[in-house]
Protein backbone atom coordinates (compact mmCIF):
# COMPACT_ATOMS: atom_id res chain seq x y z
CA UNK A 1 0.00 0.00 0.00
CA UNK A 2 1.47 3.39 -0.79
CA UNK A 3 0.78 5.20 2.00
CA UNK A 4 1.43 8.95 0.73
CA UNK A 5 -0.70 8.20 -2.13
CA UNK A 6 -3.44 7.24 -0.45
CA UNK A 7 -3.75 10.30 1.63
CA UNK A 8 -6.08 13.27 0.45
CA UNK A 9 -7.19 16.30 2.56
CA UNK A 10 -10.85 17.93 2.70
CA UNK A 11 -11.58 21.10 4.49
CA UNK A 12 -14.06 22.06 6.61
CA UNK A 13 -16.15 25.25 6.04
CA UNK A 14 -17.70 25.45 9.66
CA UNK A 15 -16.97 24.85 13.06
CA UNK A 16 -18.25 21.17 14.06
CA UNK A 17 -18.47 19.66 17.55
CA UNK A 18 -18.54 16.12 17.00
CA UNK A 19 -19.26 13.84 20.24
CA UNK A 20 -17.05 16.11 22.39
CA UNK A 21 -13.97 16.52 19.48
CA UNK A 22 -13.84 19.97 18.41
CA UNK A 23 -13.10 20.67 14.77
CA UNK A 24 -12.55 24.13 13.54
CA UNK A 25 -13.81 25.94 10.72
CA UNK A 26 -11.21 26.10 7.81
CA UNK A 27 -9.28 22.97 9.24
CA UNK A 28 -8.04 20.13 6.55
CA UNK A 29 -9.32 17.02 7.66
CA UNK A 30 -7.60 13.92 5.74
CA UNK A 31 -8.98 11.17 4.61
CA UNK A 32 -8.31 7.28 2.65
CA UNK A 33 -8.09 8.17 -1.28
CA UNK A 34 -9.85 4.58 -1.83
CA UNK A 35 -12.57 4.90 0.91
CA UNK A 36 -13.64 7.93 -0.39
CA UNK A 37 -13.77 6.47 -4.28
CA UNK A 38 -15.53 3.76 -3.49
CA UNK A 39 -18.16 5.60 -0.96
CA UNK A 40 -18.32 8.80 -3.74
CA UNK A 41 -22.06 7.33 -5.14
CA UNK A 42 -23.26 7.09 -2.32
CA UNK A 43 -25.07 10.55 -2.12
CA UNK A 44 -25.56 10.02 1.65
CA UNK A 45 -21.60 9.89 2.08
CA UNK A 46 -21.24 13.02 0.35
CA UNK A 47 -23.63 14.88 2.18
CA UNK A 48 -22.61 13.91 5.37
CA UNK A 49 -19.04 11.82 5.75
CA UNK A 50 -19.19 9.80 9.05
CA UNK A 51 -16.61 11.03 11.07
CA UNK A 52 -15.67 7.53 11.15
CA UNK A 53 -13.61 7.90 8.03
CA UNK A 54 -12.09 10.99 8.80
CA UNK A 55 -10.74 9.19 11.73
CA UNK A 56 -9.33 6.26 9.86
CA UNK A 57 -7.79 9.51 7.26
CA UNK A 58 -5.82 10.51 10.30
CA UNK A 59 -4.55 7.23 11.65
CA UNK A 60 -3.26 7.23 7.81
CA UNK A 61 -1.86 10.31 8.67
CA UNK A 62 -0.76 9.32 11.82
CA UNK A 63 1.11 6.86 10.00
CA UNK A 64 2.69 8.76 6.99
CA UNK A 65 3.83 11.43 9.13
CA UNK A 66 3.32 11.93 12.57
CA UNK A 67 4.47 15.59 12.96
CA UNK A 68 1.87 16.54 11.15
CA UNK A 69 -0.84 14.65 12.22
CA UNK A 70 0.30 16.08 16.04
CA UNK A 71 0.57 19.51 14.27
CA UNK A 72 -2.68 19.34 13.08
CA UNK A 73 -4.06 18.14 16.52
CA UNK A 74 -5.17 15.03 14.77
CA UNK A 75 -3.27 12.85 17.81
CA UNK A 76 -5.51 14.87 20.08
CA UNK A 77 -8.76 14.33 18.47
CA UNK A 78 -7.94 10.30 18.22
CA UNK A 79 -7.12 10.00 21.98
CA UNK A 80 -10.32 11.80 22.63
CA UNK A 81 -12.61 10.08 20.10
CA UNK A 82 -15.36 7.38 21.37
CA UNK A 83 -15.10 5.98 17.88
CA UNK A 84 -11.99 4.17 19.02
CA UNK A 85 -13.21 1.19 19.34
CA UNK A 86 -14.78 0.94 15.84
CA UNK A 87 -12.04 3.03 14.07
CA UNK A 88 -10.17 -0.31 15.18
CA UNK A 89 -12.75 -2.55 14.15
CA UNK A 90 -13.13 -0.79 10.58
CA UNK A 91 -9.01 -1.38 10.16
CA UNK A 92 -8.89 -4.93 10.77
CA UNK A 93 -12.14 -5.59 8.62
CA UNK A 94 -11.12 -3.28 5.88
CA UNK A 95 -10.18 -3.83 2.88
CA UNK A 96 -5.94 -3.25 3.55
CA UNK A 97 -2.97 -6.07 3.51
CA UNK A 98 -2.14 -6.80 6.75
CA UNK A 99 0.99 -4.73 6.36
CA UNK A 100 -0.76 -1.75 6.07
CA UNK A 101 -2.83 -2.94 9.16
CA UNK A 102 -0.44 -4.02 11.42
CA UNK A 103 1.44 -0.33 10.73
CA UNK A 104 -2.31 1.62 11.48
CA UNK A 105 -2.27 -0.69 14.43
CA UNK A 106 1.39 0.63 15.68
CA UNK A 107 0.41 4.15 15.16
CA UNK A 108 -2.75 3.80 17.60
CA UNK A 109 -0.42 1.84 19.75
CA UNK A 110 1.35 4.81 20.00
CA UNK A 111 -0.97 7.01 21.15
CA UNK A 112 -2.14 4.85 23.40
CA UNK A 113 -5.48 3.75 22.27
CA UNK A 114 -7.01 0.62 23.95
CA UNK A 115 -3.14 -0.68 23.89
CA UNK A 116 -4.38 -3.96 24.95
CA UNK A 117 -6.72 -4.50 22.42
CA UNK A 118 -4.45 -3.21 19.39
CA UNK A 119 -1.79 -5.62 21.25
CA UNK A 120 -4.71 -8.43 21.04
CA UNK A 121 -5.06 -7.55 17.46
CA UNK A 122 -1.47 -7.20 16.58
CA UNK A 123 -0.93 -10.77 17.77
CA UNK A 124 -3.53 -11.81 15.24
CA UNK A 125 -1.66 -10.31 12.32
CA UNK A 126 1.18 -12.34 13.48
CA UNK A 127 -0.22 -15.41 14.11
CA UNK A 128 -1.41 -15.09 10.38
CA UNK A 129 1.86 -13.83 9.01
CA UNK A 130 3.39 -17.09 10.53
CA UNK A 131 0.95 -19.56 9.19
CA UNK A 132 1.04 -17.89 5.77
CA UNK A 133 4.76 -18.08 5.65
CA UNK A 134 5.44 -21.45 7.60
CA UNK A 135 8.24 -22.83 5.09
CA UNK A 136 8.64 -27.20 5.56
CA UNK A 137 10.71 -28.22 8.23
CA UNK A 138 9.69 -24.91 10.23
CA UNK A 139 8.59 -25.86 14.15
CA UNK A 140 5.84 -24.01 14.11
CA UNK A 141 4.78 -24.80 17.84
CA UNK A 142 8.46 -22.80 18.29
CA UNK A 143 6.92 -20.19 16.45
CA UNK A 144 3.99 -19.81 17.74
CA UNK A 145 5.17 -19.87 21.31
CA UNK A 146 5.34 -15.70 21.32
CA UNK A 147 1.89 -15.51 19.79
CA UNK A 148 1.06 -18.11 23.08
CA UNK A 149 2.01 -16.22 25.91
CA UNK A 150 0.78 -12.44 23.69
CA UNK A 151 -2.61 -14.19 24.28
CA UNK A 152 -2.45 -15.47 27.39
CA UNK A 153 -1.68 -11.91 28.70
CA UNK A 154 -5.31 -10.58 27.73
CA UNK A 155 -6.89 -9.28 30.84
CA UNK A 156 -10.34 -10.45 32.05
CA UNK A 157 -11.01 -6.75 31.53
CA UNK A 158 -10.16 -6.52 27.45
CA UNK A 159 -13.45 -7.09 25.24
CA UNK A 160 -10.92 -9.54 23.11
CA UNK A 161 -10.82 -12.04 26.28
CA UNK A 162 -12.82 -14.54 25.06
CA UNK A 163 -11.34 -13.95 21.55
CA UNK A 164 -8.17 -15.01 23.18
CA UNK A 165 -8.74 -17.95 24.75
CA UNK A 166 -10.74 -19.17 21.56
CA UNK A 167 -7.33 -18.27 19.29
CA UNK A 168 -5.51 -20.34 22.37
CA UNK A 169 -7.78 -23.17 21.97
CA UNK A 170 -7.23 -23.21 18.09
CA UNK A 171 -3.58 -23.29 17.93
CA UNK A 172 -3.06 -26.09 20.13
CA UNK A 173 -5.86 -28.21 18.49
CA UNK A 174 -3.58 -27.30 15.22
CA UNK A 175 -0.64 -28.59 17.09
CA UNK A 176 -2.36 -31.49 17.90
CA UNK A 177 -2.70 -30.72 21.30
CA UNK A 178 -6.65 -31.17 22.04
CA UNK A 179 -6.86 -31.39 26.10
CA UNK A 180 -5.37 -28.02 25.93
CA UNK A 181 -6.78 -27.03 23.12
CA UNK A 182 -10.16 -28.14 24.99
CA UNK A 183 -9.36 -26.33 27.86
CA UNK A 184 -9.14 -22.99 26.87
CA UNK A 185 -12.39 -23.51 25.02
CA UNK A 186 -14.47 -24.39 28.21
CA UNK A 187 -12.71 -21.27 29.99
CA UNK A 188 -14.22 -19.11 27.17
CA UNK A 189 -17.46 -21.15 27.86
CA UNK A 190 -17.14 -20.52 31.62
CA UNK A 191 -16.35 -16.70 31.57
CA UNK A 192 -18.50 -13.60 31.16
CA UNK A 193 -18.46 -13.37 27.82
CA UNK A 194 -20.94 -12.46 25.15
CA UNK A 195 -23.16 -15.38 23.55
CA UNK A 196 -21.35 -15.02 19.83
CA UNK A 197 -18.31 -15.91 21.92
CA UNK A 198 -20.04 -18.54 23.83
CA UNK A 199 -21.84 -20.12 21.07
CA UNK A 200 -18.37 -20.62 19.33
CA UNK A 201 -16.79 -22.09 22.40
CA UNK A 202 -19.52 -24.61 22.25
CA UNK A 203 -18.82 -25.78 18.73
CA UNK A 204 -15.25 -26.12 19.75
CA UNK A 205 -15.69 -27.98 22.79
CA UNK A 206 -17.81 -30.66 20.56
CA UNK A 207 -15.36 -30.72 17.76
CA UNK A 208 -12.38 -31.38 20.21
CA UNK A 209 -14.11 -33.47 22.83
CA UNK A 210 -13.26 -37.27 20.68
CA UNK A 211 -9.63 -35.49 19.72
CA UNK A 212 -9.03 -34.60 23.53
CA UNK A 213 -10.50 -38.02 24.87
CA UNK A 214 -8.00 -39.79 22.17
CA UNK A 215 -5.90 -37.99 22.96
CA UNK A 216 -6.03 -38.68 26.99
CA UNK A 217 -6.13 -42.24 25.82
CA UNK A 218 -2.38 -42.28 24.43
CA UNK A 219 -1.08 -40.96 27.29
CA UNK A 220 -2.53 -43.40 29.73
CA UNK A 221 -1.76 -46.47 27.84
CA UNK A 222 1.98 -44.45 27.69
CA UNK A 223 1.59 -44.43 31.98
CA UNK A 224 -0.06 -48.40 31.35
CA UNK A 225 -2.97 -46.83 33.16
CA UNK A 226 -5.17 -49.22 31.10
CA UNK A 227 -8.54 -48.58 33.59
CA UNK A 228 -8.09 -44.89 32.52
CA UNK A 229 -7.35 -45.41 29.00
CA UNK A 230 -10.76 -47.37 28.47
CA UNK A 231 -12.77 -45.09 30.84
CA UNK A 232 -11.69 -42.34 27.60
CA UNK A 233 -12.06 -44.79 24.59
CA UNK A 234 -15.73 -45.46 25.23
CA UNK A 235 -16.04 -41.46 25.43
CA UNK A 236 -15.29 -41.59 21.79
CA UNK A 237 -18.59 -41.03 19.77
CA UNK A 238 -19.81 -42.89 16.73
CA UNK A 239 -19.01 -39.51 14.97
CA UNK A 240 -15.09 -39.61 15.68
CA UNK A 241 -13.87 -39.48 11.89
CA UNK A 242 -10.90 -41.89 12.75
CA UNK A 243 -12.51 -44.97 13.45
CA UNK A 244 -9.11 -47.12 12.73
CA UNK A 245 -7.24 -44.81 15.44
CA UNK A 246 -10.03 -46.19 18.09
CA UNK A 247 -9.78 -50.10 16.94
CA UNK A 248 -5.58 -49.14 17.32
CA UNK A 249 -5.89 -48.39 20.54
CA UNK A 250 -8.37 -51.42 21.14
CA UNK A 251 -5.37 -53.53 20.07
CA UNK A 252 -3.02 -51.95 21.82
CA UNK A 253 -5.25 -52.58 25.16
CA UNK A 254 -5.98 -56.39 24.12
CA UNK A 255 -1.95 -56.76 23.63
CA UNK A 256 -0.85 -55.05 27.03
CA UNK A 257 -3.97 -57.47 28.86
CA UNK A 258 -2.31 -60.21 26.70
CA UNK A 259 -5.16 -60.90 24.79
CA UNK A 260 -3.56 -61.99 21.74
CA UNK A 261 -6.89 -62.90 19.75
CA UNK A 262 -8.60 -59.90 20.53
CA UNK A 263 -5.97 -58.04 19.81
CA UNK A 264 -5.14 -59.22 16.28
CA UNK A 265 -8.86 -58.88 15.37
CA UNK A 266 -8.89 -55.05 16.31
CA UNK A 267 -5.62 -54.52 14.53
CA UNK A 268 -7.45 -56.11 11.41
CA UNK A 269 -9.95 -54.27 11.58
CA UNK A 270 -7.95 -51.00 11.89
CA UNK A 271 -6.39 -52.08 8.11
CA UNK A 272 -9.43 -52.97 6.59
CA UNK A 273 -10.08 -49.24 7.53
CA UNK A 274 -6.85 -47.69 6.92
CA UNK A 275 -4.10 -49.84 5.22
CA UNK A 276 -1.32 -48.28 7.06
CA UNK A 277 2.56 -49.25 7.80
CA UNK A 278 2.30 -49.03 11.45
CA UNK A 279 -1.05 -51.22 11.36
CA UNK A 280 0.83 -53.90 9.11
CA UNK A 281 3.96 -53.94 12.23
CA UNK A 282 1.70 -53.86 15.09
CA UNK A 283 -0.28 -57.28 13.85
CA UNK A 284 3.01 -58.52 11.94
CA UNK A 285 4.49 -58.66 16.50
CA UNK A 286 0.79 -60.40 17.64
CA UNK A 287 0.79 -62.72 14.80
CA UNK A 288 4.33 -63.71 16.00
CA UNK A 289 3.42 -64.20 19.35
CA UNK A 290 0.56 -66.36 18.38
CA UNK A 291 3.17 -68.56 16.15
CA UNK A 292 1.73 -67.85 12.85
CA UNK A 293 5.22 -66.65 11.81
CA UNK A 294 4.46 -66.85 7.74
CA UNK A 295 1.80 -64.19 8.61
CA UNK A 296 3.78 -62.47 10.66
CA UNK A 297 6.94 -62.20 7.66
CA UNK A 298 4.17 -61.01 5.56
CA UNK A 299 2.68 -58.18 7.21
CA UNK A 300 6.21 -56.80 8.43
CA UNK A 301 6.91 -57.25 4.32
CA UNK A 302 3.91 -54.40 4.03
CA UNK A 303 4.95 -52.62 6.65
CA UNK A 304 8.32 -52.04 5.35
CA UNK A 305 6.71 -51.16 1.70
CA UNK A 306 4.66 -49.12 3.42
CA UNK A 307 7.39 -46.88 5.48
CA UNK A 308 6.83 -48.41 8.69
CA UNK A 309 10.02 -48.48 10.80
CA UNK A 310 12.34 -49.78 8.92
CA UNK A 311 15.07 -50.98 12.18
CA UNK A 312 12.33 -52.89 13.79
CA UNK A 313 11.22 -54.75 10.88
CA UNK A 314 14.42 -56.00 9.42
CA UNK A 315 15.68 -56.70 13.17
CA UNK A 316 12.24 -59.12 13.62
CA UNK A 317 12.69 -60.21 10.00
CA UNK A 318 15.87 -61.42 10.76
CA UNK A 319 14.98 -63.63 13.28
CA UNK A 320 11.62 -64.66 11.59
CA UNK A 321 13.63 -65.82 8.85
CA UNK A 322 16.19 -67.57 11.15
CA UNK A 323 14.87 -71.42 10.93
CA UNK A 324 12.63 -70.60 7.54
CA UNK A 325 15.58 -68.92 5.02
CA UNK A 326 18.90 -68.52 6.53
CA UNK A 327 20.26 -66.27 3.34
CA UNK A 328 16.86 -64.31 3.72
CA UNK A 329 17.65 -63.67 8.02
CA UNK A 330 20.99 -62.92 6.72
CA UNK A 331 19.95 -59.99 4.80
CA UNK A 332 17.14 -58.14 7.23
CA UNK A 333 20.21 -58.56 9.81
CA UNK A 334 23.07 -56.78 7.94
CA UNK A 335 20.03 -54.00 7.04
CA UNK A 336 19.09 -53.88 10.45
CA UNK A 337 22.88 -53.35 11.43
CA UNK A 338 23.39 -50.60 9.12
CA UNK A 339 20.73 -48.71 10.90
CA UNK A 340 21.33 -49.24 14.60
CA UNK A 341 24.77 -51.69 14.60
CA UNK A 342 24.16 -53.36 18.18
CA UNK A 343 26.38 -55.86 19.37
CA UNK A 344 23.32 -58.50 19.34
CA UNK A 345 23.26 -57.93 15.12
CA UNK A 346 26.80 -58.22 15.46
CA UNK A 347 26.63 -61.45 16.78
CA UNK A 348 23.80 -62.71 14.67
CA UNK A 349 25.47 -61.63 11.19
CA UNK A 350 28.55 -63.80 12.74
CA UNK A 351 26.93 -66.91 13.09
CA UNK A 352 24.43 -66.46 9.85
CA UNK A 353 27.86 -66.00 7.92
CA UNK A 354 30.00 -68.95 9.71
CA UNK A 355 26.77 -70.97 9.04
CA UNK A 356 26.68 -69.88 5.46
CA UNK A 357 30.44 -70.80 4.98
CA UNK A 358 29.91 -74.29 6.80
CA UNK A 359 27.37 -74.89 4.22
CA UNK A 360 29.20 -74.08 0.91
CA UNK A 361 32.16 -76.14 2.39
CA UNK A 362 29.63 -78.83 2.73
CA UNK A 363 28.60 -78.50 -0.72
CA UNK A 364 32.32 -78.68 -2.27
CA UNK A 365 32.00 -81.55 -0.50
CA UNK A 366 29.38 -83.27 -1.76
Amino acid sequence: MDYQDELVFLTINRKLDLAGVEIKEGQDLPLIKSSMVQNLKDKNWQESIPFIDFLLGMVLCQTVDPALAQSQGYDKILQKSPYQGQVISRIMTGDFDRQAKMDFLTSLEKLHIKEEDITYLKTTLKEEEIRQGKEEGQDLERSLIPIIKSYGKISEESPFFGQALLRLSGIYAGLGHYIKARHYAREALLKDMPEEVKNQARLAIEELEDYANMEAVESYLNLQDLEKAKKHLNKVSQQYPNPDHVHYFLASIALAENDLEASKSHYQEALKLADQGLYHERLAFVNSQLGLIQEAIDHYEKALEKGSDPYTIHHNLAYLYLERKPEEALYHAKAAYNLNNSQELEDLIKTLEKDEKDLDREDEFK
